[in-house]
């Protein structure tokens, strides 16, 4: 109420603003960052496959990224749980630092779910290296509880890497973009699973 505006990264952050924090809707204002399209664009097969090999994969192993902080809210034990009712080909690339507590649990559960061989944890990794990642993913999941507009997806998509999310809608519909609407460990792996074999 102090403040003299308030800038959003979406128009679904300014409703909660307005919604939990009793925000003034006029001073409220939506500022949406755009993509670097000399970093993040689409790579041929040839590139796909050496960057894949670069990072551990094999050429045939099917690589579903995500990008981005490891809490709670974003659901990285589902989506490594998901693994479980995926075929092996199947391997999760994580990239991004987190909560230790949550990375405790994460390693945690990937060794007792014997996926220590499926999921390769990148850790924190400098904005110019993350179009790397992007050249390897087969396909991009956010199964967030709560997002603005994320940036990320934006880069997965000008990077032609189909895209599953959550905790957001745009209101137009984007090409390569596709919405989660359970965040369970096996709709997620269903819904990977659908997308790859269109």
């Amino acid at each position: 109420k102090a403040s003299q505006a308030c800038v959003f990264a979406g128009k679904e952050l300014v409703e909660d603003a307005v919604k939990y924090y009793d925000a003034q809707r006029e001073k409220c204002f939506v500022l949406e960052s755009g993509v670097n399209d000399t970093l993040f664009k689409p790579v041929g097969g040839e590139e796909k496959e050496k960057t894949k090999r670069d990072l551990g994969f094999d050429p045939p192993d099917i690589v579903v990224l995500n990008i981005g902080m490891m809490v709670e809210r974003k659901n990285i034990l589902n989506l490594a749980l998901s693994l479980k009712y995926l075929p092996s080909l199947y391997k999760l690339l994580l990239i991004g630092s987190g909560d230790s507590a949550y990375l405790k649990t994460l390693d945690q559960l990937i060794q007792d779910e014997r996926l220590q061989s499926r999921v390769i944890r990148g850790g924190y990794t400098p904005y110019p290296q993350i179009p790397i990642a992007m050249q390897s993913a087969d396909i991009f999941v956010l199964p967030s509880s709560f997002e603005g507009t994320p940036k990320v997806v934006l880069e997965a998509l000008s990077c032609n890497v189909p895209v599953l999310a959550s905790g957001f809608r745009l209101n137009e519909e984007i090409s390569g973009l596709d919405y989660l609407d359970k965040i369970d460990p096996g709709y997620i792996a269903e819904s990977i699973k659908r997308v790859m074999e269109n």
